[in-house]
C-alpha cells in the first residue's frame, strides 16, 4: 500500500476515474468536488470544506453540504449525492457550472414522481440492467429508489420500513444483484425477486471478526466494490481495515491491522485512517479516506 495525494480537507467519500481528465481521480472531498492526479488536487466545484450550504454557481462560488456520492452520466456531466441538503446536483465539467438535478435541495421527504424528495441519500450508480437508470440509496427511509436519468422520474423500488442505515452499494453487471453496505454487514437486493437478505455480518454485534459471513463482525462498513465477479472488497471504516468477501466460499479477511493511521506498506501490517470509499482502476485499488487517498497495486489475493 501507497499514499498518493495528501492535499485532501476532510473525508474521501467517493472516488471514480475521472472520465473528463484522462488519467486523473474524481473524488468527493467533503462538501467540495475535487480532481487529483495523484500528486496535485484541485478544485472542480464546491465553496471550502468549513462552509457547507446550498448554493449554484460555478467553481468554488457553489456550496453543497457533504458530496456522498456521484456519478458520472456522460464525460462531461456529473449526478452528485448532496446528503445532507437531501438531494442530488449536477455539474457541468466545460463550465464547472452547478445545477439542481432531482429532490428539493431545502425540503426532505419521501415522495415519488417529477417532483421527487428524498430523505439524506447516501449512494448512486447507473443500473447495470438498464443504463439509462439510477438507483440510489436512501437510509432515512431504508429505500432503495430508482429514477430516470432522462426524465428524472423517481420511483421507490424496494423499501425495508422504518428508518435505516443503508449505506453504499455496488451492483453485479451479470445478475443486477445489488450489494449494500449498512451499519454492522452487507445486505443483498435480488434485482429479479424484489427481495433483501444479510448475506455477511452477525445479527448483533460489532467489531472486526473475520471467518464466515454468518459470523463476521463489521464497525461500520461503507464502501464497497467487485474485486473480480465472485469478490467483494468493503471499506470498514471505523474498523480501519478493508474486508475481503469470497462469494464462492462465503468467507472473509482482511487487509490492514485495524490501527488507526497512516502507515504504508505490506498489507498485513498497514494502518488505515477511517477508510470510506474504494474503487478499482484496472490493477489498483484506491482507497479514499480521511485525509487522504492510498493505492494498492496489483492482485489482491485472498
Amino acid at each position: 500500500m501507497t499514499t498518493l495525494a495528501t492535499s485532501i480537507d476532510d473525508t474521501v467519500y467517493h472516488i471514480q476515474e475521472d472520465s473528463f481528465v484522462p488519467g486523473n481521480l474524481l473524488i468527493a472531498d467533503g462538501c467540495v468536488l475535487k480532481t487529483s492526479d495523484g500528486t496535485v488536487t484541485s478544485s472542480i466545484a464546491g465553496g471550502p470544506h468549513w462552509e457547507p450550504g446550498y448554493a449554484e454557481g460555478v467553481g468554488v462560488q457553489a456550496r453543497f453540504n457533504k458530496i456522498l456520492s456521484f456519478v458520472q452520466i456522460s464525460s462531461h456531466q456529473v449526478v452528485l449525492v448532496d446528503s445532507t441538503n437531501r438531494c442530488l446536483r449536477s455539474v457541468d465539467r466545460n463550465t464547472n457550472q452547478t445545477a439542481a438535478y432531482a429532490g428539493n435541495c431545502t425540503q426532505q421527504g419521501q415522495q415519488d414522481g417529477l417532483d421527487a424528495l428524498f430523505n439524506e441519500p447516501t449512494s448512486v450508480i447507473i443500473n447495470t440492467k438498464n443504463s439509462s437508470q439510477l438507483i440510489i440509496v436512501e437510509p432515512g427511509h431504508a429505500s432503495l429508489r430508482i429514477m430516470g436519468i432522462f426524465d428524472k422520474n423517481v420511483s421507490t423500488m424496494f423499501r425495508r420500513g422504518g428508518s435505516g442505515d443503508l449505506q453504499r452499494m455496488v451492483q453485479s453487471p451479470s445478475t443486477g444483484k445489488i450489494y449494500i453496505t449498512f451499519s454492522h454487514g452487507v445486505g443483498l437486493y435480488d434485482y429479479q425477486s424484489k427481495t433483501f437478505a444479510r448475506i455477511a455480518g452477525a445479527p448483533t454485534g460489532m467489531g472486526s471478526r473475520d471467518g464466515l459471513f454468518s459470523q463476521m463482525l463489521f464497525l461500520w462498513p461503507k464502501g464497497i466494490e467487485f474485486l473480480d465477479s465472485r469478490t467483494l472488497i468493503v471499506a470498514d471504516s471505523f474498523g480501519n481495515r478493508l474486508r475481503v468477501l469470497d462469494l464462492d466460499t462465503n468467507s472473509s479477511s482482511s487487509i490492514c491491522t485495524g490501527a488507526m493511521g497512516h502507515v504504508d506498506g505490506n498489507l498485513l501490517s498497514c494502518w488505515l485512517y477511517l477508510p470510506y470509499s474504494i474503487t478499482l482502476i484496472q490493477d489498483t485499488l484506491y482507497v479514499g479516506q480521511a485525509g487522504r487517498i492510498r493505492a494498492i497495486k496489483g492482485k489482491i489475493y485472498h
